[in-house]
């Protein structure tokens, strides 16, 4: 403690060195447990081999984060808006960014006023290469009174000797038979043997066992307190300690032979005293051992008993085992908390064979394969018994947009493990342990429950890879020969469940889970076809194509998205070529998302030709109402619609108005013929996107933006707590209201917006990820709306507000989203300029916007001007779940081709008479 206390920076990390069994850990967590006496314990973290999920370089960086940020609350404010700026920094940064972003800049910004201590034990149990140079080049950069504790065994690694000789690190190496060690250890000693002689079971007289054998064990301990610790378990779970201790101090080695033999030594003695005769405690030993080595994460009793399900473990009983091996496991809590991992010298004794020989070995391969056995067979027997109300979602009809959250409590600790690691064995698992029943387990799994297995661990957590099954059976398809398996999980429900999934993970902004389900739904389709070579197979990888084609634009994967819509297209033409009757909405469908596809890379020739053939393939809506006939003219008012954005985009306005007021004539006779509230919804789309083309003329614009709205809103109401009625009212709001501030009705402008930004603000308190984009640009809106009030200062904290998640969003999607941030910054410099003495605040958040237009423009050649933006008017247009929602579409043969502005406005006209006949007048309310 005084090295950490002297202020000196040759020590601002104190590295304590040792072998195994030395102590290092209980020094660790002493000066954990000082510092946090005396207020001064920042974090402290512990890695443990066995937590291979739990205990890595990036888990220390979040623990220290948010422990850190629990110690002042500037900490924690700048702590917290990183992380809103960049919600996947935990799973998308290196972790010398995490450091960087979350304790560098945090504890620059606002240097703590006295000494704060992070510790870290057993560095060698969890290091990597970046977390070693992160502690030698970027903890110098920290405050000096921000200190580092550090314990592991010696490494031999060019990186750790680099770090050891650096100047800021003080090492201090644990001798073992050091005078102070020994001393210690003796305390130690003492004070562990009075605890035995005052357990009331024992009757044991007060000053057991006398000074002699006292002086006896500590020396016999080496200096190690591993072994102290071990022995003195032993010597406390034994029946009688008096006499446990005696034979062992009469059997314990004489002569010192370093300390792994000295550990080894205890720990032979130990397992020697077990019922190797007795066949039930043999197979306890090996099942429950094997296990907590084996495991991806620590398992409790109950867990394990119940993984232990099969016929085979029938009569075995977990907790009498654990309490058997107590004196190994240590600290045994009850049944229902996870089993401590084993001490490290403890499980590399065990896993080697030269140490531990053959009657006590675990082999950690062959338990790694029962594991991976348990795990199936628990699922096979449970997952039909899950009665979880939220399951059923990728199956059932009339199952709400989005994925259903699963609480976690609804799974078992035993079903959940399963859940989440049964994959991961898998992976690890070697012909050479295969067993028998393994194949008919696994087929077993994949053809009932595999699609039970995929709603909960995406409701409970995160999408997890399937097609490692794949990759299995191709690394051992010598040895697998069940062809069964592989036409177990390549089938057409298993690959449509994922192009399902994929679909409610983007609905929801999971894109990059939503992009790892579609391109695994598209490899199924794939290898369907090449087995059955049908042409119905090619529809369903076509369709599969375009799912996946709409993933890779979500998250800005541009050329991909090109790629793979060019692959669907092809299959339809080849359809087409074979003979195979099409449908017309399908192919168009398919060409629509691929001209979207090029217009986001700026394309827009291709884009334009694109949509023309869209156009053109899609049926003349007919006069009928049966489904078909509906879901056609849909398709050609999508079509559309997307035609009047790529118009737009190139600046041919005019053309833009024509096509879409050709959208809305289309959708209107379809809701005159259906009853489907999703042909309202589109109906409403559509009149959004004509409010915007009519933005020369600000009173149709506004008379049309009525009509949307008051479709909306007639919706929301239809559905009080559905999500997507809300969040559609809420964007058709913000652009009537954007309409009406052209109009010169800057209060009703405000009122609209104020309403649409208090359903906004429910929304991100629910569900942040799926609104964020929009809630932004309400914001901004809002923001302008209030300036043009000259209420400056509340337009500035608005305006602030909106670029943080414009920041974060860009941060995580920088392809889609970096245009908008550079927007926001720019309306921010105007807030700060509005407002005295605010001119540096200005020009820095003008500097920034330059820089990221800059980025933009890198990746892009120069767009055209769209309507309805150059006056800071962000309307929010709805682009079949594109996350961008941008306004594009494609050209001019299929249109009429004069379109006078008087012609124009007859067309506006006609479809405002047609809908006021359908929604009464639509005005603004007040925010509640």
């Amino acid at each position: 403690m005084q090295l950490i206390k002297s202020g000196d920076r040759a020590s601002q990390i104190c590295f304590l060195s040792g072998v195994a069994g030395s102590g290092k850990s209980t020094i660790a967590n002493t000066i954990a447990a000082t510092c946090f006496k005396e207020g001064i314990l920042a974090s402290s973290f512990f890695f443990k081999t066995a937590q291979t999920n739990r205990d890595t370089p990036a888990r220390l960086i979040s623990t220290f984060a948010r422990d850190l940020a629990s110690t002042d609350k500037k900490l924690a404010e700048d702590i917290s808006r990183t992380i809103e700026e960049n919600s996947t920094i935990a799973t998308t940064y290196s972790i010398s960014v995490q450091f960087a972003k979350l304790i560098e800049a945090p504890l620059l910004g606002s240097p703590p006023s006295t000494l704060i201590v992070f510790v870290i034990d057993a560095l060698d149990e969890g290091w990597t290469k970046e977390l070693i140079t992160l502690l030698t080049f970027q903890v110098p950069r920290l405050p000096s009174n921000v200190r580092f504790f550090v314990s592991s065994r010696p490494i031999a690694d060019p990186a750790w000797q680099a770090f050891l000789r650096s100047t800021h690190v003080k090492q201090r190496v644990l001798d073992i038979h050091d005078k102070a060690n020994e001393s210690d250890l003796t305390i130690y000693v003492n004070h562990r043997l009075r605890e035995i002689a005052a357990d009331p079971d024992h009757d044991l007289p007060h000053d057991w066992p006398g000074p002699a054998l006292r002086t006896q064990l500590s020396d016999k301990a080496g200096g190690l307190f591993q072994w102290a610790r071990t022995t003195c378990d032993y010597i406390r779970q034994s029946t009688y300690p008096d006499k446990k201790l005696v034979d062992l101090m009469a059997n314990a080695v004489g002569v010192w032979s370093g300390p792994e033999q000295q550990m080894d030594n205890i720990y032979q003695t130990i397992l020697k005293g077990y019922l190797w005769s007795d066949n039930d405690f043999v197979e306890g030993y090996y099942a429950v051992v094997g296990s907590i080595v084996a495991a991806k994460a620590p398992l409790s009793v109950t867990a394990l008993q119940s993984l232990h399900c099969a016929p085979d473990y029938k009569s075995l009983k977990v907790q009498r085992i654990v309490k058997m091996l107590g004196s190994l496991l240590h600290d045994v809590p009850d049944n229902e908390k996870p089993l401590a991992p084993l001490h490290l010298s403890l499980r590399e004794f065990l896993t080697t064979t030269d140490r531990v020989g053959n009657d006590h070995y675990i082999d950690t391969p062959d338990h790694n394969a029962r594991l991976a056995l348990h795990c199936l067979q628990l699922l096979n027997q449970e997952l039909p018994k899950q009665e979880i109300t939220e399951l059923g979602y990728l199956t059932k009809e009339g199952v709400p947009d989005g994925v259903p959250v699963i609480p976690r409590h609804s799974v078992s600790e035993a079903v959940w493990y399963a859940c989440r690691f049964w994959a991961d064995h898998m992976k690890e698992l070697q012909v050479a342990v295969l067993r028998p029943e393994y194949v008919p387990i696994l087929r077993d799994f994949l053809k009932n429950h595999i699609v039970t297995w995929l709603e909960i661990v995406t409701g409970v957590d995160r999408y997890r890879e399937l097609l490692v099954v794949k990759r299995w059976i191709a690394d051992n398809e010598e040895h697998v020969s069940d062809s069964e398996l592989l036409a177990a999980i390549f089938t057409k429900p298993v690959a449509t469940c994922l192009k399902n999934v994929s679909r409610r993970l983007s609905d929801v902004s999971r894109h990059d889970e939503a992009l790892l389900a579609a391109s695994e739904a598209v490899e199924m389709f794939r290898h369907i076809v090449t087995r059955e070579e049908k042409q119905r197979s090619r529809v369903n990888l076509a369709n599969g194509l375009r799912r996946l084609g709409q993933c890779h634009s979500a998250v800005g994967n541009r050329q991909e998205a090109i790629d793979t819509m060019d692959e669907c297209v092809g299959i339809w033409r080849g359809l087409e070529q074979d003979g195979f009757p099409v449908p017309c909405h399908f192919f168009a469908q398919a060409l629509r998302n691929l001209a979207n596809s090029y217009a986001d890379s700026n394309k827009m020739d291709d884009a334009l030709r694109v949509i023309e053939e869209a156009i053109g393939v899609s049926s003349t809506p007919s006069s009928g109402s049966t489904s078909e006939e509906i879901k056609e003219a849909n398709t050609l008012a999508a079509c559309f619609h997307s035609y009047t954005n790529h118009l737009s985009t190139v600046g041919r306005n005019e053309d833009a108005l024509v096509s879409i007021c050709k959208a809305v004539d289309i959708r209107r006779e379809i809701v005159a013929k259906s009853d489907n509230v999703n042909c309202l919804e589109e109906l409403s789309t559509s009149l959004e996107s004509l409010a915007i083309q009519l933005w020369g003329d600000s009173k149709a614009a506004v008379e049309v933006s009525e009509q949307a709205v008051g479709i909306r809103r007639f919706l929301s109401d239809g559905r009080p707590t559905a999500y997507t009625p809300r969040a559609d009212l809420a964007r058709s709001l913000n652009n009537y209201s954007n309409n009406l501030d052209r109009f010169g009705e800057s209060s009703m402008a405000l009122t609209a917006v104020e309403e649409a930004v208090a359903i906004g603000r429910r929304l991100v308190s629910q569900n942040p990820i799926p609104f964020d984009p929009d809630f932004a640009i309400l914001l901004c809106n809002y923001s302008n709306c209030l300036s043009n009030q000259d209420r400056h200062q509340e337009a500035l904290n608005v305006m602030v507000e909106a670029v943080e998640i414009h920041r974060k969003m860009a941060a995580r999607y920088p392809e889609i989203y970096d245009e908008n941030l550079g927007g926001a910054l720019r309306t921010l410099g105007r807030c700060y300029t509005a407002l005295r003495d605010r001119e540096g605040m200005a020009l820095a958040s003008i500097s920034e916007a330059n820089e990221v237009m800059e980025r933009v423009a890198s990746r892009e050649p120069a767009r055209n001007s769209e309507p309805g933006l150059e006056d800071d008017k962000i309307d929010i247009v709805q682009s079949s779940r594109h996350p961008r929602n941008r306004k594009r579409s494609l050209t001019p043969a299929l249109l009429q081709p004069e379109a006078s502005q008087a012609h124009l406005r007859q067309l506006a006209e006609s479809i405002l008479k047609k809908m006021h006949a359908m929604f009464p007048e639509e005005k603004p309310r007040k925010a509640a």
